[in-house]
């Protein structure tokens, strides 16, 4: 199976999420060559990266989502969870076994990322577009009432 790449079918049309998953999808695919390459070296520090730049991500989304009012907050923390702990225990047995087991972690990204971010990625981008939308309004509510 292919490994998916980036492209505007994943774009949520929200810049810091995107460029996230871009960089995501990106050290997806680089994975991928490094181990059909058999370059251990360039495996093994994309293994390192991967886990802290999903996090780092993880956060900024469900501060986002927080900061929105996203109803969906908590089902969504725990769809981040649980790709965290999958996540990490194959990175470290594929950090312990060499190139020859990155392949379970090229699998979960490959079947993961696409599906997390076209259903619970984009229900969360409803909630941020209309959140955004109505900020003219509540701000002109405030200084009605002020």
């Amino acid at each position: 199976m292919r490994t998916p790449v980036w492209s505007e079918f994943y774009s949520l049309g929200i810049p810091e999420v995107d460029n996230d998953h871009r960089g995501l999808f990106a050290a997806m695919g680089d994975l991928a060559d490094a181990v059909v390459r058999q370059d251990w070296d360039s495996a093994r520090a994309i293994l390192q990266v991967i886990p802290p730049d999903a996090t780092k991500h993880f956060t900024s989304e469900e501060r986002l989502m927080r900061r929105v009012g996203y109803s969906g907050l908590e089902w969504h923390r725990k769809q981040h969870a649980t790709a965290r702990k999958h996540l990490g225990i194959l990175v470290q047995a594929a950090l312990a076994g060499g190139i020859g087991s990155c392949g379970p972690v090229i699998a979960y990204l490959r079947s993961w990322m696409p599906a997390h971010i076209r259903l619970h990625d984009r229900m969360m981008t409803a909630s941020v577009r209309n959140f955004r939308r109505s900020l003219p309004f509540r701000r002109a509510a405030r200084a009605a009432a002020r």
